[in-house]
């Protein structure tokens, strides 16, 4: 590990998508009509991390075989960690974990509140995949690397004390956002958040 993080003095998207690429599956929704929805659309939103918006995929979009898809963290070689696709389980057909040219069925075993977070656990162990081990520190810069118009694409983005801040006056409260689905990387190029939504 510690070569790689030297390789990271300088996080470039190069280096970065190079330490990165086998860290992060694409997770395929594929949504399904189910009783109780016969007179409304099956849909969800995945937050896209390249053009920083939602994908809306509906259950008419699984039958033409487009699942909905969104990246996933590895955090072990069967367990991966996406953003809530807030579908009831009475509406998924399945769940696949996509890398490279292995694709592997997964279950969700556990839900996160806050941020709103599924843990996946695949059917068996996913070839090639190598887990995210976080460190601490401060976010120097978000790493994505998502599939976006069919192609997968990596990016970073330089973290800004002042991007994505808002004050809300009424509660007395500041927050900032930060883009979807990326890794929260130190100066240093290691891993130490990631971001869902």
């Amino acid at each position: 590990m510690m070569t790689q993080l030297a390789m990271l003095a300088a996080v470039t998207v190069e280096t970065a998508a190079a330490m990165f690429s086998n860290s992060v599956v694409q997770v395929d929704y594929t949504l399904r009509k189910s009783s109780a929805a016969r007179n409304r659309e099956v849909s969800l939103n995945c937050w896209c991390p390249v053009c920083n918006s939602a994908h809306r995929r509906t259950a008419g979009d699984s039958e033409r075989g487009v699942p909905a898809t969104m990246p996933g963290f590895v955090l072990s070689p069967t367990e991966v960690l996406v953003q809530d696709p807030g579908v009831r389980a009475a509406n998924l057909g399945g769940i696949a974990l996509r890398i490279g040219g292995e694709r592997v069925a997964a279950k969700e075993v556990a839900r996160i509140r806050r941020p709103r977070a599924v843990v996946l656990e695949a059917e068996k162990p996913i070839p090639g995949v190598r887990p995210i081990e976080f460190g601490t520190g401060a976010v120097s810069n978000w790493f994505y690397i998502a599939e976006h118009e069919g192609l997968r694409q990596a990016g970073i983005r330089k973290y800004s004390k002042d991007e994505g801040r808002r004050f809300y006056p009424d509660l007395r409260l500041t927050m900032r956002k930060a883009p979807p689905c990326c890794l929260g990387l130190a100066a240093d190029g290691r891993p130490v958040t990631v971001s869902l939504m």
